[in-house]
């Protein structure tokens, strides 16, 4: 009768242990998928502010290139560019002047738009 008890102890505590396990691992891998969807939201942003940078950088020399002062490129390539929230850009001219790149950066992330005249 003694052995036949300790075997039941030793079947529910097996069994314990395999469902706080089970449990512990389900709850790893939710708070895992969760921090991957929250570096995402926040890669999203970054990728949207880097996108509006590089906008700035391409209006900023259409705006020279085609505005009232002819072409004076020179407050839109002096060099990166920033702005409040974190994100730059920067442009770049090809070596006939007539194509140029540019490239805005937040955080991590960097976009940019390549234009020809």
């Amino acid at each position: 009768m003694i052995k036949l008890a300790r075997q039941r102890g030793q079947t529910m505590i097996l069994t314990v242990m395999i469902l706080t396990s089970a449990i512990l691992s389900a709850t790893a891998i939710s708070a895992l998928l969760v921090l991957f969807q929250l570096r995402q939201a926040s890669d999203i942003k970054a990728s949207m502010q880097a996108i509006f940078a590089a906008d700035a950088g391409v209006e900023c020399i259409f705006y020279e290139r085609l505005g009232p002062g002819g072409e004076n490129y020179s407050n839109c390539n002096t060099s990166e560019i920033g702005f409040i929230n974190g994100a730059s850009y920067a442009v770049t001219f090809d070596e006939s002047g007539e194509n140029f790149k540019s490239i805005g950066r937040a955080g991590r992330v960097a976009r940019a738009f390549e234009v020809g005249f």
